[in-house]
């Protein structure tokens, strides 16, 4: 059997501040790599946050997309630490030989699409050893990365239960690698049919014991966990 890779979700979202440079430092530690989320500034920074709105993770409020960088930096985004480039968090990860999933935000397609594009031309100049890769929920983004010709695999993420035939049927609209699902969704069968077409599955947010060994057991690829050290224990890898 093979031992999924170990991906600490948002850093280590369980351990530290959500995103931050140091909640990637201790997910990295432990983990295979690295899942964050992404949006852009009013000046076009990619910007590695998962809402909307900074209020849930600063003392600040205001929408990301309507602040500059200098104006966000201004904010803390839990113990002293402000939000990051993705840039930064790219060079962490690399610094260290692990993988990264960039999970595209955004309200509407639209701003997926710039979002990506912005990510897709990052990876372009940044990313030669082909240590990333992309998720989103939006359909229409994932199918753009592949005509704009972004050599990273792409994930859909689903997050609501689906027909076996209703998933398959996304994967070929949107030419995605994989999916990027929540963990309650998956059954082996639907695992089986997945692996015999080349798909790829990472599974989230897996965070209890018996839940990672599940997954373990049943073949996923990657497991996405706020707890990184913990699926480590348990899956043996240290």
């Amino acid at each position: 059997m093979a031992i999924p890779l170990i991906i600490g979700h948002r850093g280590a979202k369980g351990i530290a501040p959500e995103n931050t440079l140091e909640a990637f430092e201790i997910g990295l530690n432990f983990a295979d790599g690295v899942e964050c989320d992404v949006r852009l500034t009013k000046d076009k920074k990619i910007v590695v946050i998962h809402d909307g709105d900074i209020k849930r993770t600063s003392n600040g409020k205001g929408r990301v997309s309507q602040m500059t960088l200098e104006e966000i930096k201004k904010f803390d985004f839990g113990k002293g630490q402000k939000i990051p480039l993705l840039s930064e968090v790219f060079a962490l990860v690399k610094s260290k030989n692990k993988k990264i999933i960039i999970d595209i935000k955004g309200d509407l397609p639209s701003e997926a699409k710039d979002i990506l594009f912005e990510v897709g031309n990052f990876l372009k100049g940044n990313d030669k050893e082909g240590i990333s890769s992309i998720s989103s929920i939006w359909q229409e983004a994932l199918f753009e990365s592949k005509k704009n010709g972004v050599q990273s695999k792409t994930f859909l993420v689903l997050d609501v239960e689906l027909m076996r035939d209703d998933v398959f049927k996304k994967l070929k609209e949107t030419q995605a690698d994989g999916i990027s699902i929540v963990y309650t969704f998956i059954n082996d069968k639907l695992i089986s049919a997945l692996h015999a077409q080349n798909y790829l599955i990472n599974v989230w947010p897996v965070d209890e014991p018996d839940d990672i060994l599940k997954m373990s057991f049943l073949g996923v690829d990657k497991i996405i966990t706020d707890y990184p050290e913990t699926a480590l224990k348990y899956l043996k890898k240290e």
